[in-house]
């Protein structure tokens, strides 16, 4: 079934149960309006916070008549691919809700529905200014005034009321935050943009999945890193000892800005104790730079493909190293080997065949690995020096190769490799203890295969720092009476088979908590250590290549462009793709983008 089809067929009820685009964009902004009735407005144990309230917008005698019944009828989609999907039982179809029967709205209640839905959606935020957007409004509503001015005020509040609960939740959760600080750029053909530099917070929630809310989003001048990540912690007003690490590219920030921010972060009482991997190094960075100097070696010959093929650079490491094996197909076929190309073309000599093979294989082996980390759902910490091993090995042997030209290349991605791994080991080895596959033995083993790297942590100081960890989690309730701790219990049991699709948040939720209470907390904090400032294909991006969110958010003013960047990660399953969007207004005759 193609993708149109899909997602027509997913929405036909709601095109059932209105009549207009209009109820339809207001019951899309209800189901969104309250960003956190699962989290923030929520203790730990279920029950709402103290002093909690909703927003009057979504009091059941304004919205019932839209959005209650047709709720359990109806439910959303939970993103499995399944195939299913609901049915409506209106046996009069589309316009069986009549005109009369709709509810009466403010036009305060909405303006700020119009609101959160820019906030919350796939638009752009300049979408009021758009007249047919206007016009569709108003035709139906004529009490309603809207201007692009007040609606970013309300976009405003909106947004300081959520980050309000945001706060409270993550103050209330009892558990650290793992924070990283990602600089993008936005290029054209024309010039290079200005750069943005962007402040998230991981963890994992309660129902145990992996959390990444942006707290600060700004353009950033260079040389202000440090400043920018206390004071956006200043603003969020972050309870002391709430800081667990700091993940960065070392082309954003070097050695001193990192230590700056630790000692100003220690000074603010935002750490919870000395730790000695407060500083976590993006991998994403490292694979990059590995490619990099793996195609460094052979530019002159890829740009002669890239004219071979009458193809531009590609802003992806991984989508340049495709480009040279279709290249290397298409010479093993003789398609470069005509008069005509010989002629017209610089084509590449065997020798220069031989060094693209060459580079080809190199990268691919990293590309293999990088794939088991980002192409997943949950990039979570366990993941990473569970598939390094692989990696070095193939690139030990490459560099005993008896070719010249392999040995060196091999030789430097290595020695980058395991600058990394030395680098962040700890951080790496405890976080693979918290895998029930792992655990002290794969320490143990794997410490036998990085023995080339000097310089490591033997495995009794990753046992000690897991220890260190687990006393200081204020989860931990000493009881001079037990003989164990559950830490030695978990370490003790057998470890579980190696299955690739194991995912160790699903086990650590139905099972490792029941057993082992005082070190799921452990684990919770641990595995949600980004080890990369980017996931899934967003980590292919050459270093100075991944964009900043689309130009129109970027333009819509810095206080706008921070509101909808946060917002939009804070409840990211609310939101709908942009071509779903675009499908459900094109489908009402209705063309505003």
């Amino acid at each position: 079934m193609s993708n149109v089809n899909k997602i027509a067929l997913y929405h036909l009820p709601i095109f059932a149960l209105f009549t207009t685009l209009e109820e339809l964009l207001l019951r899309i902004t209800v189901k969104t309006l309250v960003y956190f009735p699962y989290s923030a407005a929520m203790s730990d144990d279920g029950h709402k916070l103290e002093g909690d309230s909703t927003h009057p917008e979504c009091e059941v005698n304004e919205i019932d008549s839209v959005d209650s019944e047709e709720d359990d009828e109806y439910p959303e989609s939970d993103g499995e691919e399944d195939g299913e999907y609901p049915e409506s039982d209106d046996e009069e179809g589309v316009g069986s809700n009549t005109f009369e029967e709709r509810p009466v709205y403010s036009p305060e209640s909405l303006q700020r529905r119009i609101s959160c839905f820019i906030l919350t959606q796939n638009v752009t935020p300049h979408i009021v200014k758009n007249k047919d957007f206007r016009d569709m409004m108003t035709s139906q509503f004529p009490s309603l005034t809207l201007d692009h001015e007040t609606t970013m005020k309300h976009c405003l509040t909106l947004f300081e009321e959520s980050k309000t609960e945001v706060r409270r939740f993550l103050n209330s959760m009892g558990r650290l935050v793992c924070l990283s600080v990602d600089v993008l750029t936005r290029y054209s053909q024309i010039d290079v943009g200005p750069d943005f530099i962007c402040l998230s917070a991981s963890f994992i929630d309660n129902e145990w999945k992996l959390r990444k809310w942006i707290l600060r989003f700004k353009k950033y001048s260079n040389g202000d890193f440090d400043q920018f990540v206390v004071k956006a912690l200043d603003d969020w007003n972050l309870n002391d000892d709430k800081v667990y690490t700091l993940t960065s590219r070392k082309v954003d920030a070097s050695g001193d800005y990192i230590q700056s921010t630790k000692s100003k972060l220690e000074g603010k009482n935002r750490l919870p104790y000395d730790s000695h991997i407060f500083s976590v190094r993006c991998c994403a960075e490292m694979f990059g730079l590995m490619a990099e100097d793996a195609f460094g070696e052979i530019s002159d010959i890829i740009r002669m493909i890239e004219e071979l093929n009458w193809s531009k650079s590609e802003c992806m490491w991984h989508l340049t190293n495709s480009k040279l094996k279709n290249a290397l197909e298409l010479e093993a076929l003789g398609e470069f080997n005509s008069e005509l190309v010989t002629k017209n073309y610089s084509v590449p000599s065997a020798e220069q065949w031989e060094k693209v093979r060459i580079v080809y294989k190199l990268v691919e082996l990293v590309h293999d690995v990088a794939k088991k980390i980002f192409e997943v759902k949950n990039s979570t910490a366990n993941l990473f020096l569970y598939n390094f091993p692989q990696l070095r090995t193939s690139l030990v042997l490459e560099a005993s190769s008896p070719d010249a030209f392999t040995l060196k290349l091999a030789k430097k991605m290595l020695k980058r490799f395991d600058k990394y791994i030395k680098k962040n080991y700890l951080v790496l080895a405890i976080a693979s203890v918290m895998d029930p596959r792992c655990k002290m033995q794969f320490i143990e083993d794997v410490s036998a295969k990085l023995e080339g790297i000097d310089g490591l942590p033997q495995a009794s100081a990753v046992l000690e720092t897991v220890r260190s960890i687990y006393e200081h989690n204020e989860a931990v309730k000493v009881n001079e009476e037990t003989v164990k701790s559950d830490l030695d219990l978990y370490l003790e049991d057998p470890v579980l088979p190696r299955e690739e699709k194991f995912n160790v948040l699903k086990w650590w939720e139905s099972e490792g908590v029941l057993k082992y209470p005082n070190t799921s907390e452990v684990a919770r904090e641990v595995l949600a250590i980004p080890m990369s400032v980017a996931s899934s294909f967003n980590a292919y991006y050459y270093l100075e290549n991944r964009p900043p969110p689309d130009v129109s958010i970027t333009t819509s003013g810095s206080q706008v462009m921070n509101a909808v960047v946060c917002c939009r990660s804070w409840r990211p399953e609310k939101r709908l793709s942009a071509f779903e969007i675009k499908f459900l207004f094109h489908s009402a005759g209705v063309n505003i983008f």
